[in-house]
């Protein structure tokens, strides 16, 4: 059964030279770190080093973003 993914800001959008970022929380379970980058990169091909500062922490997944990553988009991501 397909466990519902729940995402939120975590924090303050932060901002660097060249583009501004927001953080962002995704549940786990049924995520993987592969999949993650693969929809951050096809959702963002400009962001800087394709670097989306992908984290894992008690099973939730954390990365940086130009804006919300759907909930929608991240199932298309998840196993």
């Amino acid at each position: 059964m397909f466990k519902r993914l729940s995402w939120a800001s975590t924090s303050p959008p932060t901002t660097s030279s060249r583009t501004e970022t927001r953080r962002q929380d995704a549940a786990g379970n049924y995520l993987r770190r592969e999949r993650l980058q693969a929809l951050l990169e096809r959702l963002f091909p400009d962001h800087p080093e394709l670097d989306f500062h992908i984290r894992l922490d008690d099973e939730i997944w954390s990365f940086d973003a130009p804006r919300e990553v759907t909930r929608q988009e991240l199932r298309e991501a998840s196993d």
